[in-house]
């Protein structure tokens, strides 16, 4: 049963072990689930009522990640919709099994009222006249696990515990918690997250794919902003979805990840320009740039290859002895064969080449090797 205006937990209900005191909205057993380590508190909104005639000290004690603290001002504000969702309850067993309840914070919701709880200290006891409710909010937040960053890297859930007392002179009311929390982390392919198109023409559509990756066992909210360009019109670079849609965001399901189709129809020559954010909702600390360039000339030029890959090569660190690889690709598109010389300036050390040319089905490789 839900109640209108209130986060599902409000409709949960316990006393504690001598009748005393009630809680609504924190089950002696806790389950906070899809929790994002992202440095916000996951907040849980829960109410004492004092159940006898006479005034009553209630002490509150935290063990673990956790700290309660008197409801935020803000709270009034919040409208009977954003309440509702505040707080989901998805698995809650019957109340004489005293069985694990599962609850859900809404991130999106929760967000801004986190950012305001994270400044403020926990309290210790709450004061209740006879038969008054208090209303006060349970706080967690987990550090996150040391791990190594980088594009490929997985991020699963973690398990966090902690324990609250609420106690009324012999009276007692235990709450045990456990939290799975996750980071959230974006990553970008091809990881350099740079487009460069040489010899553009004017009129002509020229297309490239991104994909937007998930990396965690968490769902991941992200937007997509022009923060820098040369076109302030933004008409001649479309960002489009697999269905030819506009595109600036969405929503990418555990390891999800969507393909961000960029379209540039350059309408003058001169070099174009522009810069764009990819941002995780769930996390600001995660986020990518990524850059968009081309040169555009009046006419096509007789050289028609185009370089699809990241024109800056680098093997990192190398062992004497090991060799390391890296794909160069090219894109004839003209209408006619296009013969291709590669060389190598430099000191390079032994450098070994091999070319894949793909037609119509048809395969060949040829090495070619450079001293």
């Amino acid at each position: 049963m839900t109640v209108r205006g209130q986060p599902a937990n409000y409709a949960l209900l316990w006393r504690s072990a001598e009748g005393r005191f009630s809680v609504r909205g924190l089950p002696p057993r806790v389950h906070l689930d899809r929790v994002y380590t992202n440095g916000l508190h996951a907040l849980v909104p829960f109410w004492i009522t004092n159940e006898t005639d006479q005034d009553v000290t209630v002490e509150l004690a935290t063990e673990g990640p956790l700290k309660v603290q008197q409801q935020n001002a803000n709270w009034s504000a919040v409208s009977t919709a954003q309440r509702e969702t505040y707080v989901d309850v998805t698995t809650a067993p019957a109340a004489e099994d005293r069985g694990e309840v599962t609850m859900v914070c809404s991130a999106t919701i929760q967000r801004e009222f986190s950012e305001v709880f994270n400044q403020l200290g926990g309290v210790s006891s709450v004061q209740l006249a006879a038969r008054k409710t208090a209303e006060l909010v349970l706080l967690f937040v987990a550090e996150a696990a040391e791990t190594d960053s980088g594009d490929g890297q997985r991020y699963e859930y973690e398990t966090h515990g902690g324990h609250v007392t609420l106690r009324a002179d012999t009276d007692l009311y235990d709450v045990t918690l456990r939290a799975s929390t996750c980071r959230s982390v974006l990553e970008m392919e091809p990881p350099t997250s740079r487009i460069y198109i040489d010899d553009c023409v004017i009129g002509r559509t020229y297309e490239r794919a991104l994909r937007v990756r998930n990396a965690s066992a968490i769902g991941l909210d992200w937007t997509m902003t022009v923060v820098e360009t040369t076109d302030p019109s933004l008409s001649a670079l479309q960002l489009l979805d697999s269905d030819m849609r506009p595109l600036s965001g969405g929503h990418l399901g555990a390891r999800g990840d969507t393909q961000v189709l960029v379209r540039y129809t350059p309408h003058a020559a001169g070099e174009f320009l522009s810069r764009f954010l990819v941002e995780n909702s769930n996390d600001p600390a995660s986020l990518r740039y990524w850059v968009f360039r081309a040169r555009v000339s009046q006419r096509q030029k007789l050289r028609r290859v185009e370089l699809l890959s990241d024109p800056d090569i680098s093997f990192g660190d190398c062992t004497s002895g090991v060799w390391y690889s890296r794909d160069i690709r090219f894109k004839n598109v003209s209408d006619t064969p296009v013969v291709m010389r590669l060389r190598v300036e430099g000191n390079t050390g032994g450098l070994t080449m091999k070319s894949a040319v793909r037609a119509d089905g048809a395969s060949a490789s040829e090495p070619n090797t450079a001293d």
